[in-house]
């Protein structure tokens, strides 16, 4: 009797060769399942694509070009505050430069007037100086130190009242009575200045005229070198 022996199937082997029915099973499934999917699932529309694609790529060109606006936009105004502040710079240099042309031309107009001023107030006092020398010289003339010394010898004599003298001008000597309208007339100022200019203009070549008035100015007696012979002979 034969005996037939069956040798068993290692158990390592076994579960190896179940793993692999798995495998080869969900393969198949994974290809049924594309193919049936293929089938199912309608055809992709080339054109639409196309068109998304166009649509992304003009949004992408819009964004950039408003990029690229704005940021010319901000360089431009930029550019324009820059220009206004220099605009704004160079109006107010120049106002500060008129401002400061118009004291330098203030100051050399009030310097020029000062200087005037000193001049005509120098001329001024030379004239008043000689205005006192003239006063003087007619004093140590009639021998006197003041008027009131010939107003006590003579109270009648005009020359008596005589108190200070100026000079107006060159050549000219204005003498101050201590008298009022009323109280003297122009006649008697006119001898006055007559006999002050004959007992001073022998001297004094450049006294021309003599004048008397009075405290209040309201009468004044005149006399002149050439209206005297003896000064002309003189």
């Amino acid at each position: 009797m034969e005996t037939t022996v069956k040798k068993k199937m290692p158990k390592l082997a076994k579960v190896a060769i179940w793993i692999g029915s798995v495998i080869v099973g969900l393969f198949v499934i994974f290809i049924v399942a594309a193919i049936i999917t293929a089938i199912v699932s309608p055809p992709v529309n080339k054109d639409k694509v196309s068109a998304v694609d166009e649509t992304t790529v003009q949004a992408v060109d819009t964004a950039k070009a408003d990029a690229e606006k704005a940021e010319q936009t901000r360089a431009d105004e930029a550019s324009k505050l820059a220009e206004e502040a220099k605009v704004k710079a160079e109006a107010e240099k120049a106002v500060a430069e008129k401002a400061a042309a118009d004291e330098a031309s203030a100051k050399a107009a009030e310097d020029a007037k000062a200087k005037e001023a000193e001049a005509a107030a120098a001329e001024k006092a030379a004239e008043v100086d000689y205005g006192q020398q003239v006063y003087d010289a007619w004093l140590e003339s009639r021998g006197v130190t003041s008027s009131t010394e010939l107003l006590m010898a003579n109270p009648e004599n005009i020359q008596g009242y005589l108190v200070s003298a100026e000079s107006p001008s060159p050549g000219t000597v204005v003498f101050t009575a201590q008298v009022t309208k009323g109280e003297v007339t122009k006649a008697e100022l006119e001898q006055g200045a007559m006999a002050v200019l004959q007992l001073v203009g022998f001297d004094d070549e450049t006294l021309d005229r003599v004048e008397i008035k009075t405290a209040d100015s309201l009468v004044r007696g005149v006399a002149n070198r050439h209206d005297s012979l003896l000064l002309n002979l003189g």
